[in-house]
């Protein structure tokens, strides 16, 4: 299993205080691009206010792609780079509302992944009132670098949904899902780099960790008209990690291509699960935005490709298993239902009965394999000896 890894977000919250408030009047339109954010999925999740307010941040963002502005979040160690200030329509009241926004924002749009970690507000706060009417961000690249990044991640991007073209919803994900496993590596060593933090790293440079493989999931599947958004939280044993929801046929389900991406070996184990099935793994944490209880299985990997047997029978087994040999596919893989994980690993491991088994099912020998197993899943996959 490979290391679940993920970057701690270090936010400089930088507030100018003063005694009075500051007159101002918004320097963005925040309804220019509606109709580019209007159905992402944390901008639905907001109010009125902070809808108005992301959209400012947009616009800013958007405009400002081929300028160079220097700005500087205060603090004790002021940060001064290439960002925007963004003038708000509706002043914050909290950190806690600001936090909110920024998170929406950036969650939304994988395409802005030259943002910086670190930004700031500005205002003022007098008694137990506040007002915080400007957000400083800052970008990681000068204009024309975010310029050539952002076509490098068009052209890598594009070329992979053209792939994708004429295909269903379930479809489209299943291929984009496996094309990321086959074309970006996860990155143990050096966990320091922006890029393996976002989709530009991991569709342009093919190197990521789970935030990186996330966000680039995310972009591939908005480009294809498949909602879809960042789920954070944590694994079993308390390591941060970043994963998907998306929507497929009107139901929502959480996808983990990073964990499907192990060892060098594709699996399916995390594609669209219930709340409670990745919950026996993956820990949601309780700040996400717009994350719903999913409760279909339809476009499970295992049941929509009739790989999820209910019910222990070793004909069944074999039947599926033979199906797929006769497909010519060279890795099977099976989930099983509550309980019956355990005899259907003791039937396929019970050696001359299993193979005579699948050579009657066959007409001919099953070839030799390594068989991987996932208890808490229920799942079981058997792979091809590849000769030397």
């Amino acid at each position: 299993m490979k290391k679940r890894s993920f970057l701690l977000i270090v936010l400089c919250l930088c507030v100018t205080l003063g005694g009075c408030a500051f007159p101002f009047a918004p320097q963005f339109e925040s309804e220019k691009y509606l109709e580019a954010f209007q159905n992402n999925w944390c901008y639905r999740a907001l109010g009125e206010a902070l809808q108005a307010d992301y959209g400012d941040l947009y616009t800013a963002v958007q405009d400002g792609m081929h300028t160079d502005t220097v700005v500087t979040v205060a603090g004790e160690k002021p940060i001064t780079g290439d960002g925007v200030a963004v003038t708000l329509s509706h002043p914050l009241k909290t950190q806690e509302e600001m936090h909110r926004l920024y998170t929406a924002f950036t969650n939304d749009n994988p395409q802005f992944f030259f943002l910086s970690r670190h930004y700031g507000i500005e205002g003022y706060e007098k008694n137990d009132d506040a007002s915080y009417h400007r957000m400083i961000l800052l970008y990681t690249m000068n204009a024309a670098e975010r310029q050539t990044a952002q076509a490098a991640l068009e052209d890598a991007g594009e070329a992979v949904l053209a792939q994708a073209a004429g295909k269903d919803a379930f479809e489209t994900e299943l291929f984009l899902h496996d094309w990321l496993a086959a074309h970006c590596t996860y990155e143990k060593k050096d966990t320091q780099t922006l890029s393996l933090y976002d989709a530009y790293g991991a569709l342009v440079k093919g190197r990521a960790v789970c935030e990186g493989y996330a966000r680039a999931m995310q972009w591939l599947l908005n480009k294809s008209g498949i909602p879809c958004t960042l789920v954070n939280g944590n694994d079993r044993d308390g390591n941060a990690h970043m994963w998907n929801m998306v929507t497929v046929d009107g139901e929502n389900y959480h996808l983990d291509a990073t964990w499907d991406d192990t060892d060098d070996l594709l699996r399916h184990n995390y594609f669209n699960l219930t709340t409670d099935e990745i919950g026996v793994s993956h820990r949601i944490a309780a700040d996400n935005i717009g994350i719903p209880i999913c409760t279909a299985t339809a476009a499970n990997f295992y049941r929509r490709t009739g790989r999820y047997i209910d019910t222990y029978s070793r004909h069944e087994i074999a039947e599926r298993i033979a199906a797929a040999v006769k497909a010519g596919e060279t890795t099977v893989e099976l989930r099983f239902a509550e309980g019956k994980y355990d005899n259907a690993a003791l039937f396929i491991k019970s050696g001359n009965y299993f193979f005579d088994t699948m050579e009657k099912k066959l007409g001919s020998p099953l070839w030799s394999f390594d068989l991987y197993g996932e208890q808490a899943e229920g799942v079981l996959m058997l792979v091809k000896w590849e000769k030397s």
